[in-house]
């Protein structure tokens, strides 16, 4: 038996007259929207007076449900005659097509793609009172363009779009995908329309905090082998940490979208549901509160640089000269965001101050914020960057040894002492100069031994490796 999904129309569909008013449907996945999705969109709304989008349902894909939804909707709502709709069970989804997502042709997917179509022309059209189905054409999916061509033999009324195109290929989300994977943000930029970006940021940042926590091995700290110089912490802790703050890294991103820059006490509000979250998903420890500070700040300072971006394009590329006046402005607004931040109490960087019985010479992580993360944009994006486009199988390792012999790593002061962190510095000079992974797990077992976790150059780290994803 089918269950009609409730938005729906449960009463039985009237039959067609010449006057009855044209609806469409375009089902589609949007991981993430592009310009292409928005495209399609456009062109069918022009050939309905109502046209439905329904947005595949399941959590296969790199954007949640929730979020590849909310992108469509903030991307269509120029159309009157559109609405999106809630993905429905039975449309492209694990119970009816689930070869769609293992992108696998073979002997089970005609049989899939048939039982998807036929649950569509008998269950979910009539109750929508559609006649019309939107598709795109497909260039290089082979799954999809045989989807497309049973569409034609099993509906009565399927019109195929062009896709659109940029430089000679069809703008796809995998295009964008692949961009994303490259720090490439000048060509997403070209791919996909201004309210899907906020989205992409998001996951930029989160990407970033779990390159970190994927690099193995690190001294002191968490990673795949073991959980450093921490007793409450592990590699699953810190994954659930992550997964965690994903939807706050959204609403930040959301909330830098903006003409003028978001209030001290809106981006504050987050971060406390944020933080709240993050502790509730890991029984009280702190895993990312560093992280989530600086991390948040750069997301809603990098939303609020696309957003000026796209207000007028034209005009401020041609004045920026290159990713290097990117990422001044982009530091410029960090600094300018900071600033707004009350100085702290509480903190691992409060505390190690006091430690080092007042000395100016540390500074905490709302310091280094105020000063737009000098060392990141100075000296430690320029070496990530360059070990990456020398493929160096190490880059992460040796980009966060980088940052350990700069930092003042309040971390490490908070939990032994200023000597001890003066030696970190030392030692990770000493072993960037002459690298070997069997030397870094010599460190790390050295570290934990003396309960030295550099969890302050963990987070640099993250923000590096997120700040070279969009310096472009």
């Amino acid at each position: 038996n089918i269950t009609t999904p409730q938005h729906l129309n449960p009463s039985p569909p009237q039959p067609l007259t010449t006057s009855t008013p044209l609806r469409g449907v375009v089902v589609m996945n949007c991981n993430p929207f592009t310009l292409g999705h928005r495209y399609l969109i456009e062109q069918a709304a022009k050939q309905v007076e109502r046209l439905f989008v329904m947005v595949v349902r399941e959590d296969c894909s790199l954007f949640a449900y929730a979020e590849r939804k909310a992108m469509v909707e903030q991307g269509v709502a120029h159309l009157k005659n559109v609405t999106v709709i809630d993905g429905s069970e039975y449309a492209i989804s694990q119970a009816t097509f689930p070869t769609y997502f293992l992108k696998r042709l073979d002997d089970a997917a005609d049989t899939q793609m048939l039982l998807d179509l036929d649950l569509f022309r008998r269950h979910i059209a009539p109750a929508l009172g559609t006649t019309v189905r939107f598709v795109g054409t497909e260039p290089t999916d082979r799954l999809t363009r045989r989807y497309n061509q049973l569409m034609h033999e099993v509906l009565a009324d399927v019109r195929e779009t062009v896709r659109l195109e940029k430089d000679g290929n069809a703008v796809s989300a995998s295009r964008v995908r692949k961009a994303m994977e490259q720090g490439d943000m000048s060509t997403i930029r070209q791919l996909v329309p201004p309210t899907t970006l906020p989205y992409i940021i998001a996951h930029l940042a989160t990407q970033a905090l779990q390159a970190e926590l994927d690099t193995t091995p690190k001294p002191g700290l968490v990673d795949k082998d073991n959980n450093g110089a921490h007793r409450d912490m592990d590699y699953a802790l810190m994954q659930r940490s992550i997964d965690t703050l994903h939807p706050y890294f959204v609403k930040l991103a959301l909330l830098g979208c903006t003409d003028a820059l978001p209030t001290h006490t809106s981006i504050r509000d987050i971060g406390i549901e944020a933080e709240k979250a993050m502790l509730s998903a890991t029984n009280g420890v702190n895993t990312h509160k560093g992280a989530l500070f600086s991390m948040g700040l750069a997301v809603v300072a990098a939303a609020h640089e696309e957003r000026k971006i796209a207000a007028n394009e034209e005009q401020i590329l041609k004045e920026r000269n290159g990713g290097e006046d990117v990422l001044v402005s982009l530091q410029t607004t960090i600094k300018a965001l900071a600033a707004s931040f009350p100085d702290t109490s509480g903190t691992h960087g409060s505390k190690a101050k006091l430690l080092s019985k007042g000395t100016t010479a540390i500074k905490g992580a709302l310091d280094n914020a105020r000063e737009g993360y000098e060392m990141l944009f100075a000296e430690w994006l320029p070496f990530y960057i360059e070990r990456r486009k020398e493929r160096d199988a190490h880059t992460l390792h040796k980009t966060l040894l980088r940052i350990m012999c700069d930092l003042d790593d309040t971390n490490v002061i908070y939990r032994t002492d200023l000597a001890t962190a003066e030696e970190v510095k030392q030692e990770a000079r000493a072993l960037l100069d002459n690298f070997s992974k069997a030397a870094l797990r010599d460190m790390d077992r050295h570290y934990t031994t003396r309960n030295i976790s550099p969890g302050g150059a963990a987070d640099m780290l993250s923000l590096t490796v997120f700040i070279g994803s969009i310096q472009t």
